[in-house]
């Protein structure tokens, strides 16, 4: 039986916040290591993370403007599209050039992922405490 800390932790709020991660093709070792940290059931945080590919994919360019504004650097001046070309086409090249880039979005992730895991926690756990037979979550 899957306890209401582990669908709501493992399921949800891990599984979403490590799927968003804004460095393309490394969700699954943030993942990972979020499993191997917080003791995560492995299924439940990967399904979510694999269902969020897209998502995570739509969100690394707006990750990167975060990062930018965090830092108050000066925007680089591509396109989503424009970023998408460079990955497909070089993508360590890509990874190479826009480094600090990179480094901007993740910083910007960290404190994204923090208030959303809080907030997907809580919001989850309240509404599985309602809804779940009380014979399952203990």
């Amino acid at each position: 039986m899957l306890l209401e800390r582990e669908i709501s932790y493992g399921f949800f709020s891990v599984g979403i916040t490590g799927g968003i991660f804004p460095i393309p093709c490394t969700t699954t070792i943030v993942c990972g290591v979020l499993i191997y940290l917080f003791k995560l059931n492995i299924a439940a945080c990967q399904l979510f993370n694999v269902l969020l590919t897209p998502v995570e994919l739509m969100l690394v360019l707006p990750f990167i403007r975060l990062g930018e504004f965090i830092f108050f650097s000066q925007p680089l001046p591509f396109s989503a599209a424009e970023l998408a070309d460079k990955l497909s086409s070089n993508f360590f090249g890509t990874l190479s050039t826009l480094g600090m880039s990179f480094f901007r979005a993740v910083i910007a992730w960290m404190l994204v992922s923090f208030l959303l895991t809080f907030l997907l926690y809580h919001a989850l756990r309240f509404i599985l405490q309602r809804t779940m037979p009380k014979r399952l979550m203990h």
